[in-house]
């Protein structure tokens, strides 16, 4: 499904729409104040595994997070050094992923591999509104420039009888009344 939202005067229901998805195990196209990203469920590990079948990437390979604010990103971290911090303060939220030590907090596919975490506070009033309306983090990966979404459905066998059809992508996102492409 396709979507339009105001990106800079989100319509809340709308938002609340894609957060109802987001906690049903969906994965969603958002823009970010950089890049369109894949977004799923910090706590829905089957919406993660769709997200690298979704980009075709290895498990291996670390997905970030989108937090509101720091006091949010500091759950799933083991602290910040003062030194870090300002420069953290002063440059959230913006177009910055910080690699910072990962929590015990952080899903158990989050860490499987390493010990660190990506951390996003993004300048963008529509994804700021749908991290508030979830309650909580989201994990993300850019959508590739070369990679074209499609909206539609993949087939995966539930039995060895019966199959199921699942969303690739339960939402994308597109402006209105403004135009922003994000770069």
């Amino acid at each position: 499904m396709l979507l339009t939202i105001d990106r800079f005067d989100p319509e809340h229901w709308l938002v609340a729409q894609v957060a109802r998805t987001l906690q049903a195990g969906g994965v969603v196209v958002i823009p970010t104040d950089t890049v369109y990203g894949v977004v799923c469920d910090i706590e829905c590990d089957a919406a993660a595994e769709r997200i690298y079948r979704l980009k075709g990437m290895d498990s291996k390979k670390l997905l970030s997070i989108l937090c509101s604010d720091l006091a949010m990103a500091a759950q799933y971290t083991r602290g910040i050094p003062n030194t870090l911090f300002r420069v953290v303060r002063r440059k959230l939220p913006g177009p910055y992923t910080f690699i910072m030590p990962a929590s015990k907090e952080l899903p158990r596919i989050m860490r499987k591999h390493r010990k660190t975490v990506g951390i996003r506070v993004p300048d963008c009033p529509f994804t700021l509104e749908l991290i508030a309306q979830f309650q909580r983090p989201l994990l993300t990966t850019p959508m590739a420039r070369s990679r074209r979404v499609t909206l539609g459905w993949v087939r995966t066998r539930s039995s060895r009888t019966s199959s199921t059809a699942l969303p690739v992508v339960s939402f994308a996102w597109t402006t209105r009344r403004r135009e922003w492409p994000p770069s």
